[in-house]
């Protein structure tokens, strides 16, 4: 068999393996507009949860948000000043 009889028959196989498999995703594409997804309820949401460890806690959220990178603006403020240094 020369080689370029081998070449046809192997783009000829991977050209229908690859059409299967783009049917296929198709198909499940269809199936999933149509198919809702399965929701955990309230109960079975704050089972998969573990519980908080209060005395792990170090920080308090306002020492938190001093620490964080960002600056916290307070709230209502839309536009900055021309003195503003932030």
């Amino acid at each position: 068999m020369n080689w370029k009889r081998l070449l046809f028959l192997t783009h000829r196989w991977i050209g229908i393996g690859m059409c299967l498999l783009f049917a296929l995703w198709f198909a499940s594409g269809i199936v999933m507009m149509y198919v809702d997804y399965p929701e955990l309820t309230y109960v079975e949401s704050v089972a998969a949860h573990p519980d908080l460890q209060r005395d792990r806690v170090e920080l308090t959220p306002f020492e938190a948000a001093r620490t964080c990178a960002f600056p916290i603006r307070p709230k209502g403020r839309l536009f900055s000043s021309a003195n503003d240094s932030t």
